[in-house]
């Protein structure tokens, strides 16, 4: 079984963008506005990792918070104004639905990506639920993803209500943590008692092929307790064995 705690990427300076690695779970990108003229740093998240037939790395970033909405996202947002001092002001008349990524765009971009990269396994990082609502993007797709945090009701029902559509489409699902943000929204990160409970949840579950938690602090990681908890976890993924987050049912 696939473990992996995501680790942040280290901030790029302007001019200094080899300071992340691909692969990197996140990276920071130097954004210029060529109109404006502002300059400011916006947050990229991975959403796709995996390998060509010939053994390349691919690695695909979206803005942290582009999925779905794209409210307070900069860069998207039409409301975003990075320079308020300046003379340009954002589009008021245009709606930020406008801007959202959508199971449409994703269904584009794997119909494409499976013509040049044959072979390799596809996935989104977003619940089952939103694949589903959107059956054309399905058979493209070979898992989804399960982030669990105590704002999404309990644990035991996140885990199985999503293996359960997953398992409906012929998809598998990669389960975690948002460990950084336990309690939802920007909470507080996961008591060392709550990541045991939790993570092994995500970790035994029977639906899960891999156990990806967001995301890495180096605060956080310093506690004792906390790094204990993820040597357990790992050792639990260990045992479960190797095994692919490839679809269930045919494809593509």
């Amino acid at each position: 079984m696939l473990f992996a705690v995501a680790v942040a990427a280290m901030l790029l300076g302007a001019g200094n963008a080899g300071a992340a690695t691909p692969g990197d779970p996140t990276i920071e990108v130097p954004i210029n506005d060529s109109t404006s003229g502002a300059s400011y740093t916006q947050t990229f998240v991975q959403v796709y990792s995996g390998t060509t037939n010939e053994g390349t790395p691919v690695y695909i970033y979206v803005p942290q918070g582009a999925i779905g909405a794209v409210e307070g996202v900069a860069s998207l947002d039409p409301q975003f104004d990075p320079n308020p001092a300046d003379e340009f002001v954002p589009c008021a008349t245009t709606p930020n639905e406008d801007f959202a990524i959508t199971q449409a765009q994703i269904t584009e971009w794997a119909a494409y990506t499976r013509t040049r990269l044959p072979g390799i396994p596809l996935g989104v990082r977003v619940t089952p639920d939103w694949v589903a609502a959107h059956p054309p993007l399905v058979p493209y797709l070979d898992y989804t993803w399960a982030q669990y945090a105590t704002r999404k009701g309990e644990a035991q029902a996140y885990y199985d209500r999503a293996a359960t559509i997953a398992e409906r489409l012929g998809l598998k699902v990669v389960m975690g943590v948002n460990v950084e943000n336990c309690y939802g929204g920007d909470s507080t990160a996961c008591t060392a008692a709550d990541l045991v409970r939790f993570g092994e949840m995500a970790v035994r579950h029977p639906a899960s092929c891999a156990f990806v938690s967001w995301r890495y602090d180096s605060t956080t990681w310093a506690q004792a307790g906390v790094r204990e908890v993820w040597e357990g976890l790992a050792a639990v993924a260990r045992g479960r064995g190797g095994e692919e987050c490839r679809r269930q049912g045919p494809g593509v």
